[in-house]
C-alpha cells in the first residue's frame, strides 16, 4: 500500500493533477469463533463473540492475535501473521498522510456476518461508530444472505431510529467508554437544534450495563429520550425518557446485547431574548464560509464607544480565542 500510495504521488505531480481523490478497499474479516464469521449463517456461541469483538482491529491498537479468548486479540491468519498491519485505519490513514497526503479512505464492501442476528447488527452499528469516528470518507455494506434485516435496523440506528427519519447528528464529538472489550460509545450534535445523540452498544451477552454519563462543554442536558435496537426484535422501539439529569450527569442500565440511541435536549445556559436590553444596536457579524470549515474568516462590527466582550467557542466548549475593548 505504502508503494502504492507513493506512485499515485509521483504520477500526480508527472500529469500535474490528482489522478486519485479516495483510496478504496474492501474488507472482510478473518476472525474465527468456531467458523469464519462473514460465512453465512455462522452464528454459534463462539461465533457470536468473535462477531461483536472483530470491530476492534480496525482502530485497537491493544487488540492483537489470540486463539482461544476474543475479548483479548482475534483468532485470524490476519492478526496471526500480518498483525503489523493492524490496527487498520490508524495503519492506513498514516500511510496516506506520509505517501499521498489528501487521500480519503473508503470501504465500498464489507460485512461482518450474523445478518440475521442481533451480533451482526452489534458489530455493524459498532463498524459504522468507527468509520465516522476515524473519517472513513465512504462505505457500503456488501451482503451475504438473504435476510439482512438486522443490518439494516444497524443503519436505521444512526439514520431513521424512529421512524420519522431523525438521524445521528452532523457534527462529530468525542465520547469514551472505561470499558472498550464490552462497550462502545460515539457522540454527535446536531447543529440545528444542539441536540447531543449518543450511541451506545452493550456487547455483554448475559449482563446490563450500569452506565454513568458525563458531559462536558458549554451545552447543559435538560432531558433526553432513548431508542433500542436488540435481540428480542428486529425493530428498533422507543424505550422512554431517560430519568433525572443532573449537572450534565446521567444514569442508564444498557441491556445486554444490545444498541440505544439516546437523544439529549441541551441550552447554551443563556437566554437571549428574555434579555433584549443587553443586546447592542447596529452592529454586524459576519462568519465564512463556513464555520465547520477547517478554518474561516470572522468579520464584525460594534458600534464606537460601546464596551463589548466576544467569546469564540469551540464545540467542546473551549475558549478558542476572547475580545474585548473594556
Amino acid at each position: 500500500m505504502d508503494y502504492y500510495l507513493d506512485e499515485m504521488r509521483k504520477a500526480d505531480s508527472i500529469n500535474g493533477r490528482r489522478l486519485l481523490n479516495v483510496l478504496d478497499l474492501h474488507w472482510y474479516p478473518e476472525a474465527i469463533g468456531d467458523n469464519r464469521i462473514t460465512e453465512t449463517y455462522t452464528n454459534t456461541a463462539k461465533d457470536k463473540l468473535a462477531r461483536v469483538q472483530a470491530p476492534r482491529t480496525l482502530w485497537d491498537s491493544k487488540y492483537k492475535y489470540n486463539s482461544t479468548n476474543p475479548t483479548v486479540g482475534e483468532n485470524s491468519w490476519i492478526s496471526q501473521w500480518f498483525g503489523s498491519y493492524l490496527p487498520l485505519i490508524p495503519k492506513l490513514k498514516a500511510s496516506i498522510n506520509k505517501y499521498y497526503p489528501g487521500t480519503k479512505l473508503a470501504f465500498t464492501e464489507f460485512t461482518y456476518g450474523g445478518e440475521n442476528d442481533i451480533t451482526g447488527a452489534i458489530a455493524i452499528s459498532d463498524v459504522l461508530g468507527i468509520f465516522g469516528k476515524y473519517g472513513v470518507y465512504f462505505a457500503t455494506f456488501w451482503p451475504c444472505a438473504s435476510n439482512s434485516s438486522y443490518i439494516q435496523s444497524a443503519y436505521r440506528i444512526f439514520r431513521n431510529y424512529d421512524g420519522n427519519k431523525s438521524t445521528f447528528g452532523n457534527v462529530s464529538i468525542p465520547a469514551y467508554t472505561s470499558d472498550s472489550v464490552w462497550t462502545s460509545i460515539y457522540g454527535s450534535i446536531n447543529t440545528e437544534n444542539n441536540d447531543i445523540h449518543l450511541i451506545v452498544i452493550n456487547k455483554n451477552f448475559d449482563s446490563s450495563k450500569a452506565a454513568n454519563f458525563n458531559i462536558s462543554g458549554h451545552l447543559t442536558a435538560t432531558n433526553g429520550n432513548v431508542w433500542i435496537l436488540d435481540s428480542t426484535s428486529t425493530q428498533i422501539r422507543y424505550a422512554g425518557t431517560i430519568g433525572t439529569i443532573t449537572a450534565n450527569s446521567f444514569s442508564y442500565t444498557i441491556p445486554p446485547l444490545s444498541i440505544c440511541h439516546f437523544v439529549l435536549s441541551t441550552y447554551t445556559g443563556s437566554d437571549i431574548l428574555s434579555n433584549r436590553n443587553n443586546i447592542p444596536t447596529n452592529y454586524t457579524l459576519k462568519v465564512y464560509p463556513n464555520p465547520f470549515n477547517s478554518s474561516c474568516k470572522i468579520d464584525y462590527r460594534v458600534p464606537d464607544n460601546s464596551k463589548y466582550e466576544m467569546l469564540i467557542i469551540d464545540i467542546l466548549g473551549r475558549t478558542v480565542k476572547r475580545y474585548n475593548n473594556n
